[in-house]
């Protein structure tokens, strides 16, 4: 699980709404502490004390159905959030904890503290989702931008089982791509498979920031994961065969979370598609 620093668009921060359900507020737990949250989403449990490394905010899956994302706006419109979809693992199960940390300045505005925050999207493994459409929109191009992106470089390690490891990290390419219509030209063509090529087709050729960012956000999870492989294959007498071994375990990491992608995507759509 990451949590999840990207800021959003400024106009995602609309009035939510509650496709699975009536929206009213859920009650928090936390005395002294307002959260704006719809029901059977998420629940803040616990808050920590400040730290000069920010403030780390304590949430409950209260829903019937694991989380994939989540994302909460602090007062003065930051919005962080917790991102198990770009990885491929760790979605919060019902009843499960996840953090979020801001930064204590997040909560000063007008020099006064207002302790408050707000849920702003819930998307469930399910394919349900709770926020505005335009959130959801936006959030729908960040998730296919990492599931290609992981597809593209699942294909490649597929493809190059004997690749070292410096060999594999370029060809995955920058962490964060120069620009949407580089991250866009990347991921072009990469299929999903029992997903509608026209479906895919329709999100990459919008060239959107937020594809781009799914893009980015894939790139430096697996680039992160590659080199912590790496090192610990420097240390070992028969590098090569270790290499080999490292390899091939990263690959069949990073199959599983392209299923896992696909999977949730699919669900996403069927969703999408009933309505």
């Amino acid at each position: 699980m990451h949590s999840y620093r990207q800021m959003l668009p400024a106009t995602v921060l609309g009035t939510i709404v509650c496709i699975a359900g009536p929206l009213s507020a859920w009650p928090q737990s936390v005395p002294g502490w307002k959260v704006d949250s719809p029901p059977n989403s998420v629940q803040l449990v616990k808050v920590d004390p400040p730290l000069s490394t920010g403030q780390s905010f304590t949430f409950k899956n209260v829903s019937s159905s694991a989380i994939i994302e989540f994302f909460i706006t602090a007062p003065n419109g930051t919005i962080k959030g917790v991102d198990a979809f770009s990885a491929g693992r760790n979605a919060v199960e019902p009843d499960a904890m996840a953090a979020v940390t801001f930064n204590t300045s997040d909560f000063l505005v007008e020099a006064k503290i207002n302790r408050s925050l707000r849920v702003v999207a819930v998307i469930f493994a399910n394919g349900k989702r709770l926020g505005s459409r335009q959130t959801l929109e936006s959030i729908e191009d960040q998730m296919l931008g990492a599931a290609l992106e992981i597809k593209r470089d699942s294909d490649l390690l597929a493809d190059r089982p004997d690749a070292a490891f410096d060999e594999i990290a370029n060809r995955i390419g920058l962490p964060n791509p120069p620009s949407d219509e580089d991250a866009a030209a990347s991921v072009r063509g990469v299929s999903l498979p029992g997903i509608p090529q026209a479906y895919i087709d329709l999100h990459v050729n919008r060239h959107s920031y937020a594809l781009r960012v799914g893009v980015g956000r894939a790139r430096q999870i697996l680039l992160s994961d590659l080199n912590q492989a790496k090192l610990n294959t420097q240390a070992q007498v028969d590098s090569r065969q270790i290499q080999a071994s490292a390899l091939s375990d990263f690959a069949l990491k990073c199959k599983a979370a392209s299923d896992a992608q696909v999977k949730w995507i699919g669900a996403y759509k069927a969703v999408s598609d009933f309505q």
